[in-house]
């Protein structure tokens, strides 16, 4: 039954096919179409083309980031910051804390573990302690 509807249906589509080359072709509006789209595809090109390039030339001021000043001598919520920002920079880890409404960065010494990954350091060993010295 499967290998019958498949049958009839390339003969429909073949009938179908049989009746549109019997009728009269007229390429009139085939032509028009093509020579239209040869003039008009490439002209629409070549005006993007030309806006893009526009665009480019008009981008020599800005051929690098603009370098902004940043200041955080505030934090969103008003209080005062205070640090040494150069510091913090190459720190591997960093404390904030809130003290009399101003907001101190402090920046917290990384001691190196002579342990082995995994292995539980032992009572005394040290693994992180605050730095001295660093501005409050």
């Amino acid at each position: 039954m499967h290998v019958v509807g498949i049958a009839l249906g390339w003969a429909l589509f073949a009938f179908g096919w049989i009746r549109v080359a019997a009728l009269p072709w007229d390429a009139h509006g085939l032509w028009v179409l093509i020579v239209v789209s040869a003039i008009v595809l490439p002209t629409l090109t070549a005006i993007w083309i030309a806006h893009n390039l526009a665009l480019y030339r008009g981008r020599h001021r800005r051929r690098a980031p603009a370098l902004v000043e940043c200041l955080y001598d505030v934090d969103w919520a008003g209080h005062p910051v205070h640090a040494d920002w150069s510091a913090l920079a190459s720190a591997d880890r960093i404390r904030i804390d809130v003290e009399s409404g101003a907001k101190r960065y402090r920046m917290i010494a990384t001691v190196p573990v002579p342990f082995a990954a995994g292995a539980a350091p032992a009572p005394d060993d040290t693994v992180a302690v605050p730095t001295t010295g660093v501005a409050p």
